[in-house]
């Protein structure tokens, strides 16, 4: 694991916890374009990397619709650090009307390997849904799992870098 993405995941922990302004974007990492476009070459035949760097890369261009796709891609081959930024986009709203239904889903996916740290974003979320959106999170949550979860996701990506 990178630097870059430890750094994120600590500076991420904390965002979740502060509201977002409406013209101001989550920070999601503390690697600027270049430092991220370099990385690019090194993450070929591991498409969960190479998807979440380029999400990165849109999302730092204000390119919401973009990065959500490649963060969402990046989650189709068991990325957790894609899930938990899908979860705080969602949850912020950033790019994309607020969803705190989805954004547990993702949290929820992401914490799927115990991380203490994601788990316990997790459970902040929990805690600040109302009843109606845990219900909602529990009913959805099946179908993410049958697509995003690690049964399906983790042997989809060690055969595309098998492939690779």
């Amino acid at each position: 694991m990178t630097r870059t993405v430890r750094l994120a995941t600590l500076v991420l922990a904390l965002a979740a916890s502060l509201p977002a302004q409406a013209d101001e974007a989550l920070a999601l990492t503390d690697a600027n374009f270049m430092q991220l476009d370099q990385m690019l070459p090194s993450l070929r035949g591991r498409p969960n990397e190479e998807f979440r760097v380029q999400g990165l890369k849109a999302y730092q261009q204000r390119e919401y619709a973009d990065a959500i796709r490649r963060f969402e891609s990046a989650a189709n081959f068991a990325d957790k650090y894609s899930q938990h930024y899908l979860s705080l986009i969602h949850w912020h709203g950033v790019g994309t009307p607020v969803d705190r239904v989805q954004a547990y889903i993702w949290s929820d996916l992401a914490g799927g390997r115990g991380n203490t740290r994601l788990l316990a974003l997790r459970e902040k979320m929990w805690a600040q849904m109302s009843t109606q959106d845990q219900a909602r999170a529990t009913g959805q949550g099946q179908a993410f799992y049958a697509r995003y979860g690690d049964d399906v996701a983790k042997p989809r990506a060690e055969a595309e870098m098998r492939r690779f």
